[in-house]
């Protein structure tokens, strides 16, 4: 059943490089808008001296002293670009899931491109509801799996060889974990959901498909990791063999080389979404077909004496 699920979606990978290469573009896209805020922030501190420390690493605590060196305005100004890149990401997010589901889970004979933009103005809505949902619910899941993890990390505090706070911060990390994987599997399944039943109800998709993967965990999760460790050997392999770039050709070559990971990333969500389809067609079971029309006996024709004799 997994394998059937898994080769399904490697298939689908091979045989839908075009919707690969528009979602790419799509995120190419989406990404330098929602990055407007970070080249402001850049021009505007590139000529301090101070700043040069950020071309060897990515120091948190630099970009912070920065930002509050430049102004008040500054930091106003910081704020408003993180808010906005985030909602532009967010938005984007629903919009190529929308998109994708509706060219991997209900095909038909149209072209790609329009049921890629059929799929967008069907489902953003729904996906989108969806979202604020899973949001909800994930928060208050979050809550539940991180109470349930620090009951456990007590037991450990007492004779342990870490400090305190090292728990501490290991619970928050896995409850964090735990969450974030049931909510993203969950809301794939709830937009498969969505899509196959063509409903409105986005309530009950999402309740529904988690229910599914706290039913099949194993199963949902071992195929979650199976295609996220795609993406993920390609992102060790370029951080592997990338350096410091000292010309425009490494540059380039960087360059070149993460857009490769990015494009390897969306085909395996791809990927998974085909064969989180397969397996959802596998351990759910199929709707029952409407009830046959109920057929009624034509009436019998009248005969002239009927209207004759019919009281007035």
């Amino acid at each position: 059943m997994l394998r059937r699920a898994v080769d399904h979606g490697v298939a689908t990978m091979r045989s839908h490089l075009a919707l690969t290469t528009l979602a790419w573009t799509i995120s190419a896209a989406i990404a330098a808008v929602a990055a407007l805020p970070i080249w402001m922030w850049l021009s505007a501190t590139a000529t301090r001296p101070d700043a040069d420390v950020l071309l060897e690493r990515l120091d948190p605590a630099a970009i912070v002293d920065l930002t509050i060196a430049n102004g008040p305005a500054a930091v106003m100004g910081t704020i408003i670009g993180t808010v906005f890149s985030l909602l532009v990401a967010a938005i984007a997010g629903v919009l190529l899931n929308a998109g994708l589901v509706a060219v991997v889970v209900t095909p038909d004979g149209r072209p790609m491109l329009a049921r890629f933009v059929a799929g967008v103005s069907a489902y953003f809505l729904r996906f989108l509801r969806l979202a604020i949902i899973a949001g909800i619910t994930g928060l208050v899941l979050f809550l539940v799996v991180l109470l349930a993890a620090a009951l456990l990390g007590r037991v450990f505090v007492y004779g342990a060889t870490v400090t305190p706070a090292a728990i501490w911060l290991t619970v928050i990390a896995v409850a964090f974990a735990v969450t974030a994987a049931i909510v993203f599997t969950a809301m794939d399944y709830a937009r498969i959901h969505l899509a196959l039943t063509d409903r409105r109800h986005a309530v009950n998709a999402w309740f529904g498909s988690l229910r599914f993967v706290l039913r099949h965990p194993l199963r949902a999760m071992t195929l979650a990791a199976t295609f996220a460790s795609i993406a993920s050997l390609a992102l060790i392999a370029y951080s592997a063999f990338a350096a410091p770039a000292t010309s425009m050709l490494g540059i380039v070559v960087l360059f070149v080389a993460r857009q490769v990971v990015i494009f390897t990333r969306v085909s395996a969500r791809i990927g998974l979404l085909a064969a989180e389809h397969e397996l959802w067609r596998t351990l759910m079971p199929a709707p029952p077909p409407p009830p046959a029309p109920v057929s009624l006996p034509a009436p019998a024709p009248r005969s002239p004496m009927d209207v004759i004799d019919a009281p007035i």
